[in-house]
């Protein structure tokens, strides 16, 4: 069995176990598949509508992950202006994000910013379990233009039927749930609460 068609919730090898994986490094990803784009969160919401018909017909469950990200550090003097990286740093997080859960999950890059992942048959307690995997290899350094990029992540879930009964629902429970989760890297005026409001990605500049 490959890693990919196991369990995320079990710990088995090969899922979302080892921050240190060297395999995570941007360079390493370029055969994997890139996320599913959408444009807004209503366009995830119609997704969504649509598996919760099938899950209603063969009493499945259905678990909903938000993960976005945002810079914390590791910006370098020689290094591009963040944002003409912010693409490229996406597309890693979105093929590392691919990379780490089932075969038969779903994964989606809603806006510029924003991952969901589609857990089929996971009830809360399996979309808290996977949440905190992912957490292990999706928050930390990204390698880009030689340099590193250190990111901290906001997470929120749901699921079906539990926490909601439309795609709409879902999407709503799990924005209401978004957190930050900063890793020891992050510097202190981030540790401080000094974090700008909104999605978008922010550097660690003292200017």
């Amino acid at each position: 069995m490959s890693a990919r068609e196991g369990d995320l919730t079990s710990g088995k090898k090969g899922w979302a176990t080892n921050a240190a994986d060297p395999a995570l490094s941007d360079g390493a990803r370029g055969t994997l598949a890139d996320p599913v784009a959408l444009s807004t969160p209503s366009q995830l919401a119609a997704v969504l509508t649509r598996e919760l018909h099938v899950c209603r017909r063969y009493g499945r469950r259905l678990g909903l992950l938000l993960v976005q990200a945002r810079v914390l550090g590791g910006e370098h003097p020689d290094s591009p202006p963040l944002e003409e990286r912010m693409e490229s740093l996406q597309q890693a997080m979105g093929r590392r994000l691919v990379a780490r859960v089932r075969g038969t999950d779903q994964v989606y890059r809603v806006g510029p910013q924003r991952f969901a992942v589609l857990l089929g048959d996971c009830g809360a307690a399996e979309v808290a379990i996977v949440q905190l995997r992912l957490h292990e290899v999706l928050n930390g350094p990204y390698g880009l233009d030689e340099h590193l990029l250190y990111v901290g992540l906001s997470m929120g879930s749901a699921s079906f039927p539990q926490q909601g009964g439309s795609g709409t629902e879902l999407v709503q429970r799990a924005e209401a749930s978004l957190s930050w989760h900063l890793g020891p890297w992050a510097d202190d005026r981030y540790r401080a609460g000094r974090i700008a409001p909104g999605g978008d990605a922010v550097p660690v500049n003292p200017n």
